[in-house]
């Protein structure tokens, strides 16, 4: 019939491909349906285009299972899988490139370790793909691909294999949980807890760059109860890379610590083996390769800065001013507790985590400074 309506048209068929249902991760879509063989009604839908001089793609073949409602019909992931398949097939090379559909890049519907479901892309983070994944009991998950073609220093690969060894160690409510790795010749996969939010940086610009302040207390306690957790751990252990897309806020509006990528364990009688870090948020010691607890304390006061402040220390004239300078409302105490979070020599600066918690939970009751920050700080 389209033939017939259509003589001068392009006719392209589709084969019949395997699907899954995330929901029910036990499903998998069998060879047979119906009582007859999936490549029984492929093979006609092969020879029906061949005596037709019908364009072919052959999804079966191409290995690309999608998410479905019931075992057949799509759901909107799956649809999502199913066109991306067919513009790989439809695209010429020039196209395929432009699109980037190369189907063995598309991951969806692989079951690591028979155990989860990879079921949505949610996107890219550094040379990492991102997805949703379903476990057992129907748990999602967030699992982090990485294609070791992509790493160019094996100083990467150290670092990401670090960071699930350092999670695996770590049980605290504030820092987001690594529950299984996979590494095999061409992938690594890193299954980890999810968490249903968003960052503190995307918080941030959704409310104009600055946030209440007891949302910013609130949120520095949090971060402050996980960093006194990883600190009083023996070896001590150092995040490194406190910064607002680091710190995930969950639909309760509770925090999780993420990333530990550069993550280490404290040795004062060793220098950095390798020196990481983020521009405005990591304090000087960090550069010169001695990094200590309190690196992550003048991090954690750099972040308090930026959401109060609105300004971002990644950015020029990479520099801060005491925050009731932009904002007279501040209290002096809260702004005498962000300098000494970030005073240049960490001799002068809250000392652990604990000291600092302290302080966060009874920040309107601080006493007043003395000597030179007495100066510093006389301004009304």
């Amino acid at each position: 019939k389209m033939k017939f309506n259509y003589p001068e048209s392009e006719i392209w068929c589709c084969t019949l491909s395997e699907s899954f249902i995330s929901h029910k991760p036990e499903f998998y879509f069998p060879h047979k349906y119906g009582g007859i063989h999936i490549e029984d009604y492929n093979e006609i839908i092969r020879r029906i285009a061949r005596e037709n001089q019908c364009k072919l793609i052959d999804l079966y073949n191409m290995k690309m299972p999608y998410d479905s409602i019931d075992g057949s019909h799509p759901n909107k992931s799956g649809m999502k899988t199913i066109a991306a398949s067919v513009c790989y097939a439809m695209a010429d090379e020039r196209g395929r490139t432009f699109l980037a559909l190369d189907r063995k890049e598309n991951q969806i519907g692989m079951l690591l370790g028979g155990k989860y479901r990879l079921q949505e892309l949610l996107g890219n983070e550094g040379i990492a793909k991102v997805y949703l994944a379903m476990g057992p009991a129907n748990k999602k998950y967030e699992v982090k691909s990485v294609r070791k073609n992509d790493i160019s220093h094996k100083v990467v690969t150290d670092a990401i294999l670090s960071e699930v060894e350092l999670l695996k160690r770590l049980e605290h409510p504030r820092i987001r949980k690594a529950v299984d790795v996979f590494n095999d010749e061409t992938y690594i996969y890193i299954v980890l807890e999810y968490v249903e939010g968003t960052n503190l940086e995307y918080l941030a610009v959704d409310s104009g760059g600055i946030l209440p302040v007891e949302k910013v207390i609130r949120y520095a306690v949090q971060i402050a109860e996980a960093l006194q957790y990883m600190h009083s751990l023996q070896p001590p252990m150092i995040h490194r890379d406190i910064q607002p897309r680091n710190i995930f806020v969950d639909v309760n509006d509770d925090i999780k610590l993420v990333d530990f990528e550069i993550a280490m364990e404290y040795n004062p009688n060793r220098e950095d083996i390798h020196i990481l870090t983020t521009k405005g948020y990591a304090p000087p010691e960090q550069y010169a390769g001695r990094t200590t607890p309190k690196s992550d304390i003048f991090a954690l006061g750099m972040v308090m800065h930026q959401l109060l402040t609105g300004v971002n220390p990644t950015e020029p004239p990479y520099e801060i001013k005491p925050i009731r300078r932009y904002n007279s409302d501040y209290s002096k105490e809260l702004e005498r507790m962000i300098e000494k979070c970030t005073r240049p020599n960490s001799h002068n600066r809250y000392q652990s985590a604990k000291e600092l918690l302290d302080d966060l939970n009874d920040y309107k009751n601080l006493p007043k400074p003395k000597g030179l920050f007495e100066k510093l700080f006389r301004r009304k």
